[in-house]
């Protein structure tokens, strides 16, 4: 038996997903944010939050979510590398989005 906080966490995190999907990106960093109220640094959560932040066009707020991915655990997900070299890219700072590919290859 799963206990109510696990599983209506995994609700909210399911939910935010099928915001993605349907486009409905503000909605989603909402369930993506109130997961990570539930459980703090919950890794899959700040990498969707990112995801939806990078495509609003937040590139500051995605990049903290991916860096505090990266902080924690360095080998979580490669691609992470890529959607942080992103939002360097997009802030002109091409020296770090080429340090983050190197890192994603490396």
């Amino acid at each position: 038996i799963v206990d109510s906080a696990k599983r209506d966490l995994s609700s909210v995190v399911e939910w935010g997903r099928q915001r993605m999907a349907e486009g409905a990106w503000e909605c989603a960093v909402q369930h993506f944010t109130a997961a990570l109220d539930l459980k703090p640094g919950l890794m899959h959560a700040l990498v969707s939050r990112g995801f939806c932040h990078l495509t609003l066009g937040d590139g500051d707020k995605a990049q903290k979510d991916f860096a505090e991915v990266i902080a924690k655990d360095a080998g979580f997900n490669r691609n992470i590398y890529v959607l942080i070299a992103l939002c360097f890219k997009r802030s002109g700072d091409y020296r770090k989005a080429i340090r983050y590919l190197t890192r994603c290859i490396g």
